[in-house]
């Protein structure tokens, strides 16, 4: 019911953005949450591999596309999200901030409707200079809507509405936790420590997962950082529509709001989490660095021990001469 009323309060204000791609294809929107960490970050998105803009912390655009097969990534390559476009139909892609170093890169999720209309709600549009396919791109407004707690997803619609049957999913699901800044320790099932975001759990999938009937419902997590603040989500909802490999991102609690900081103060404690972050990110360089130097070194000692090849008679030439009663013979 609440993903209903969300999508009513924003229907006049998408319905303008997919208007003209509601008569032809459909409509994408593309938006990434308002984060500390990687604030100052731009990456560029790119649909069919064509840069259509560079993405900014905190705000959204749409695109109109005809129907078929859609990929869209962002500057992490390994990471693409496919959309199917029908038309008149309405998607959302979400762009995240993956640690990096020496700084990060934008992953993109395809996101269900209803999640993607509660992450988007309230979302600035993207600057007008930040937009490379401006014949493309609709930048509107989106109303601010807040039914849902922060930190949790909104509730799905019924299981074969938004899951109908199609192809079978993988029977195994694998979600990556992250959290904003990384470095946060995992905790699952009340205190079982995980270890340090981000983390890669396995999950086996239930069999209404496999047959794309419904989405699985994982036990709820939280995350503490070494500042002593803590997020947490309940139950956490995958579904086989994203695919096999997904991701969620825990976010820092904000302080109280000001017209200096209208998205929250910076909570306190924050410069020891990003500090302790970095730390970890020039760790694992340092160790990757010395596995590389290590490897070297043992190919070097390898091939010093393997004995020179056995030396292989060369061949003699022999010329002989007659001269008199004497032969004279010259080999080389």
């Amino acid at each position: 019911m609440l993903v209903a009323l969300l999508a009513v309060a924003l229907t006049s204000t998408i319905g303008q953005a997919s208007v003209q791609a509601a008569e032809n294809g459909g409509t994408v929107f593309v938006y990434r949450y308002e984060r500390f960490g990687g604030k100052m970050l731009r990456p560029s998105v790119y649909c069919d591999d064509q840069e259509i803009a560079q993405i900014q912390s905190g705000r959204q655009f749409s695109i109109a596309l005809k129907p078929g097969r859609h990929l869209f990534r962002s500057s992490d390559r390994q990471s693409v999200a496919v959309v199917e476009v029908s038309s008149g139909q309405t998607y959302y892609v979400r762009v995240d901030i993956a640690g990096g170093f020496p700084k990060g890169s934008g992953r993109v999720m395809l996101v269900g409707a209803g999640q993607g209309l509660a992450e988007l709600s309230g979302l600035d549009p993207s600057d007008r200079d930040r937009i490379v396919a401006v014949d493309r791109i609709s930048l509107h407004a989106v109303p601010r809507q807040q039914p849902f707690a922060r930190g949790s997803l909104p509730p799905l619609p019924p299981p074969r509405q938004s899951q109908p049957a199609g192809p079978r999913g993988p029977k195994t699901l694998y979600v990556t936790y992250h959290s904003d800044p990384e470095g946060a320790m995992l905790y699952t099932n009340g205190n079982q420590a995980m270890g340090y975001t981000p983390v890669r759990l396995k999950y086996e999938s239930p069999k209404g997962f496999r047959d794309g009937t419904e989405c699985a419902t994982l036990q709820p997590s939280q995350v503490r950082w070494v500042s002593g603040a803590t997020a947490s989500i309940g139950n956490l909802q995958a579904c086989s529509v994203n695919g096999g490999q997904q991701s969620f991102s825990f976010g820092r609690p904000t302080g109280p709001k000001s017209d200096l900081f209208p998205n929250g103060e910076p909570p306190p404690g924050l410069q020891v989490d990003l500090q302790f972050a970095f730390q970890r990110e020039l760790l694992a360089r340092l160790d990757a660095h010395a596995e590389a130097q290590a490897t070297r070194d043992a190919w070097a000692r390898a091939a010093a021990s393997v004995p020179p090849p056995p030396a292989v008679a060369r061949p003699l030439s022999c010329t002989s001469l007659v001269i008199g009663h004497q032969i004279f013979t010259s080999c080389q």
